[in-house]
């Protein structure tokens, strides 16, 4: 498994899916990430001045890893886990980002993907996890297998979305805790498109995603709609 981002301070083993870190980190997506920069002046000046860029970061025992770009659609899968294992899962790719084009996603779709859960599963495996987590990759262009980015181990901004597509993550995860059975549901929403709150919204007020998609606004939960909207600026319209 491979990263297709730049990332400064990290070793991995000889399989190449375990990163281990050392010291201070950094991952940032290329090309306006300011790694991406500094590593082409880097480049362009020569040897010393990579090394100058590396040395502060580092401590002296911490390899140094830039991997190539991978040209493709990012994608994520949101789960549970119990003890390493997988509970429940759903995948999706990103249809736009805010900001573009390397943001958070404002607007998801749900696929049918079996290599990105089986990325997602050897994760929650190798690190016995238990919880809610999402792990992020690359589809790669040429369709070959996803390109892994990173693991987040915590509740990621999908997590809740999982009764919508047919995945109740939650469910899954209170069910292996109380020791009861959990009724896996076979009418999962491939293509289901979702407009996420508020990003795509300040993304683009006049989205056709916010008619077309379902728009994941909590209005079950008013008073936190109404804290977002007054706290973000760019939802202040005139």
């Amino acid at each position: 498994m491979c990263l297709s981002r730049v990332a400064v301070g990290w070793s991995a083993d000889s399989s190449g899916c375990r990163r281990r870190p050392c010291g201070r980190t950094m991952a940032t997506t290329p090309p306006t990430s300011w790694t991406k920069r500094q590593l082409f002046g880097a480049r362009e000046r020569g040897r010393g001045s990579w090394q100058g860029l590396s040395g502060p970061l580092l401590p002296d025992e911490c390899q140094t890893v830039a991997q190539e770009f991978i040209p493709g659609r990012s994608a994520s899968v949101s789960f549970s886990a119990l003890k390493g294992q997988m509970l429940e899962a759903f995948s999706y790719s990103a249809l736009q980002h805010q900001p573009a084009p390397f943001g958070p996603a404002s607007v998801i779709e749900v696929i049918d993907h079996p290599g990105l859960l089986k990325v997602a599963e050897r994760m929650v495996e190798l690190a016995e996890y238990s919880g809610f987590g999402g792990i992020d990759a690359i589809l790669p262009e040429d369709g070959s297998e996803p390109v892994f980015l990173e693991f987040n181990a915590r509740p990621t901004q999908t997590t809740h979305l999982g009764k919508v597509v047919g995945a109740d993550l939650c469910q899954a995860l209170v069910c292996a805790l109380s020791s009861q059975p959990y009724e896996d549901r076979r009418d999962r929403r491939e293509q289901m498109r979702i407009a996420l709150f508020p990003n795509e919204l300040i993304r683009d007020h006049k989205s056709r995603y916010l008619i077309q998609a379902h728009h994941d606004v909590p209005w079950n939960e008013r008073r936190v709609a109404d804290a977002i909207i007054s706290s973000t600026p760019e939802l202040h319209l005139a």
